[in-house]
């Protein structure tokens, strides 16, 4: 099973990744969250809220839910 880091789409992904120079301990927490978890109900609401933000970059829209930062 892959976990939530290998599941997130591309374009959150290419988003987290150009904001970790401004944002480091942010980010690296993100990721070692998303790479220990495999159930998105599983995520804390902090990161879930930083997912919604590099979602709203990525497609200029808000998520429906948090399943829809995932493939």
């Amino acid at each position: 099973m892959k976990n939530l880091l290998e599941r997130l789409k591309p374009e959150l992904l290419n988003e987290i990744e150009k904001s970790v120079d401004k944002y480091p301990f942010a980010v690296k927490e993100l990721k070692n969250e998303l790479k220990d978890l495999f159930y998105v109900s599983d995520i804390k609401y902090g990161n879930i809220v930083q997912l919604e933000s590099y979602f709203l970059c990525a497609f200029n829209r808000l998520p429906n839910n948090a399943w829809e930062n995932f493939q």
